[in-house]
């Protein structure tokens, strides 16, 4: 309950402090809100270095870049990946929630990848088509190895030979064993936890991506 003196009288406004409080949080978040449409580019600007730089920086990049995965997912290019991290990159949204919880402003939402991964796994760069030596065109879903498919078996019957001068990337191949091959376990993703999530959850990104975020948001706030 608030009290308003004036002269020697004490005036009772019992529902002065919630009715301050309202208006004053309504007032914040329709700022809060019009901030975010003015700065969502700007935000997004920011944020699609930080997204590559993240994502670059893990192991199955560098695997394909010049570790022998390269030469056991046999990608001759590593523009492939980069193509399918700037798709990642591009595809950044960013909404504000609000929320009907006491004290609350709501929530700023950061959208970077398709929960299914159709925004990547559609990419012609997400496969390769390779021509076996029995001549017969194979079509190698990479990308889907590494995000989705973890540990199990993805080729029976054939086994990976590191071989120098050998296969696509003159770092090995496969040959006919009766083995199996699957994805080195440093390698394995699902969808819940690959290279790409485990590089946008490290707490070095989440520590870049709150400060542009805020920073964005209450720059100019008046």
């Amino acid at each position: 309950m608030s009290r308003v003196k004036i002269g020697d009288a004490t005036i009772k406004l019992p529902a002065f402090k919630q009715d301050f409080e309202r208006r004053i949080k309504n007032e914040i978040l329709k700022k809060i809100t019009k901030k975010i449409s003015s700065t969502n580019s700007k935000i997004k600007k920011r944020i699609t270095p930080a997204i590559i730089e993240a994502i670059t920086n893990t192991n199955v990049y560098g695997g394909l870049s010049n570790g022998m995965l390269r030469g056991e997912i046999g990608l001759v290019d590593i523009g492939r990946l980069d193509t399918i991290i700037e798709a990642w990159a591009k595809n950044i949204s960013v909404t504000y929630e609000k929320t009907n919880l006491r004290n609350s402003f709501g929530t700023i939402n950061i959208g970077i990848i398709d929960s299914n991964y159709s925004d990547v796994l559609t990419l012609p760069e997400a496969t390769y088509i390779y021509q076996n030596y029995k001549n017969r065109q194979v079509i190698i879903d990479w990308l889907r190895w590494l995000l989705l498919e973890g540990g199990g078996i993805i080729i029976s019957g054939y086994s990976f030979y590191k071989e120098s001068g050998e296969g696509r990337t003159g770092m090995g191949i496969m040959k006919e064993d009766g083995g199996s091959w699957a994805v080195p376990q440093e390698f394995v993703g699902t969808a819940e936890d690959n290279f790409a999530t485990r590089a946008l959850s490290d707490k070095g990104f989440q520590a870049t991506l709150d400060d542009i975020v805020r920073q964005e948001i209450t720059k100019g706030i008046k």
